[in-house]
C-alpha cells in the first residue's frame, strides 16, 4: 500500500453499481495530485495524476461513457 494511502478519503462515484458484476474506482483528490484505485483491490497500485493530466482524462472517459 501507498504510504499514507489508507488516512486519505477516497470517494466512489455516485453511479457505481452494488454488488461483484460491477467495476468502480476511487478517486482522492490531495494538494497537486489526484489518485485512483480499483475498489475491488484497495491495496493494488494506485494511479496518480497531476490535475493538469487528469481533467482532460476525467473529460475523456466521460464522453466515452456518453457516446456508447
Amino acid at each position: 500500500m501507498t504510504e499514507g494511502q489508507g488516512a486519505l478519503l477516497w470517494r466512489k462515484s455516485s453511479h457505481s453499481g452494488p454488488g461483484e458484476d460491477s467495476d468502480c474506482c476511487e478517486v482522492a483528490l490531495l494538494a497537486g495530485e489526484v489518485r485512483v484505485r480499483d475498489s475491488w483491490r484497495p491495496d493494488a497500485e494506485v494511479l496518480s495524476f497531476t490535475p493538469d493530466v487528469w481533467r482532460p482524462t476525467l473529460a475523456a472517459l466521460i464522453a466515452g461513457w456518453t457516446h456508447e
